[in-house]
């Protein structure tokens, strides 16, 4: 890089010149005005000066030696606050350019009040997708609930929200009973911490097992018992005690109920509810339809490769980020995504960066095959759905 020396043009002269370099790394050549670079770079130090002193003490002063912007050899040996300001400085040279997948790395060059600056950026393109095939735009329509029943099922769960629960003072169990329950399981011998439940609240008729619920109601409150269940084709065998009774009581379905959920009346709720199911339904059918798309590209198109430096630095970032939502625990983290190892968790968040990017890709063939505006999402899917041929 460093005996790739641009051709400077003259002081009036805009010139960005992309020099290509390993596929697909390419590499700007900026020629800069050093007034508007170093205003540029003044009004970033105003802002951002307590955050670079309190983080980069060392020698940053805010007053700089007159034709040094910032000084090189500072610039040099404090990366750090390279890449603060450099943010700014990369972000404003890319913009010109539509498909940059990623900055490698930037330099400036020149930094003498005598020379025009320049700035390098090495950067990686978006890879893109040449379509090879036609699509075939017909999907099955998705299967939806029948209206009345979606509402039935509403209605259950409002009910739910608003139950009662009242002390049973006798020591037979009922159906309509919420039962504080011990349940220690074992499933082929060994203890099954799933099926097992310690002084739990469980109401009995909402149980999993038809054959649980018929052998917990031929007993009382107080007494220990044995109880089996099949799950999965294997037989659950637990001990059971019941220690205490409650009388579940559920709300009537009507007016009084719908206002305590802030409408008018309850056709009012139900209104809303089928509205907003509907949009559901819209928004489910828009789904699948652009996936499906987007799924069509990708399986009738040549895909390139995207570069692994890229997949690396992106699936370490997201995998990061997911061990972070569990406060830092990598056990939990990999258990709730089935991984065994971290080699094996990052393996999967790499395999989630590449289908994004392919997913990315596609889009964006689309977007170009149809001369769509590539920031209109809402234009791109009112596009989609408007091809697609509905098999119901």
């Amino acid at each position: 890089m460093e005996n790739q020396e641009p051709k400077l043009e003259s002081e009036d002269t805009f010139k960005l010149t992309i020099e290509p370099l390993s596929q697909p790394l390419r590499a700007i050549f900026e020629d800069l005005s050093y007034t508007e670079f170093r205003k540029m770079f003044d009004d970033y130090w105003h802002e951002n000066h307590q955050i670079l002193t309190t983080r980069f003490p060392l020698k940053i002063r805010k007053k700089k030696k007159k034709g040094n912007i910032g000084g090189k050899a500072m610039l040099e040996k404090n990366h750090g606050f390279k890449k603060l300001y450099g943010e700014i400085i990369v972000d404003w040279a890319v913009e010109k350019l539509n498909n940059v997948m990623y900055v490698k790395g930037f330099d400036l060059y020149n930094f003498e009040m005598d020379k025009k600056p320049v700035l390098v950026v090495l950067f990686f393109e978006s890879p893109e997708l040449v379509i090879e095939n036609e699509l075939n735009f017909e999907v099955q329509r998705p299967k939806m609930g029948d209206d009345e029943v979606q509402w039935e099922q509403q209605c259950k769960i409002v009910q739910a929200q608003h139950r009662t629960l009242k002390p049973y003072e006798g020591d037979d169990i009922k159906e309509d009973h919420n039962i504080l329950i011990d349940i220690i399981a074992e499933i082929d011998g060994e203890p099954s911490e799933q099926e097992t439940v310690r002084k739990r609240w469980i109401e009995i008729s909402k149980h999993w097992s038809d054959e649980f619920r018929e052998q917990v109601l031929k007993h009382k409150k107080g007494e220990l018992f044995e109880v089996s269940w099949d799950k999965d084709g294997k037989t659950v065998n637990a001990q059971v005690k019941i220690h205490d009774l409650q009388v579940v009581e559920y709300p009537d379905i009507d007016d009084e109920l719908a206002k305590d959920e802030k409408y008018e009346s309850l056709a009012d709720m139900k209104a809303k509810f089928l509205e907003d199911y509907h949009k559901q339904i819209e928004n489910t059918e828009r789904g699948i339809a652009i996936d499906h798309v987007i799924g069509q590209i990708s399986e009738n198109s040549k895909i390139p490769p995207v570069p692994e430096e890229w997949i690396d630095i992106n699936a370490t970032k997201s995998m990061q980020a997911h061990i972070q939502r569990f406060k830092g625990n990598t056990r939990q983290a990999m258990m709730s995504i089935g991984a065994v190892d971290e080699p094996q968790m990052l393996s999967m968040f790499k395999g989630h960066v590449l289908q994004d990017s392919i997913k990315r890709m596609a889009t964006r063939a689309y977007v170009d095959k149809y001369d769509l505006d590539k920031d209109d999402e809402e234009k791109i899917a009112e596009h989609i759905m408007s091809q697609i041929v509905w098999l119901d």
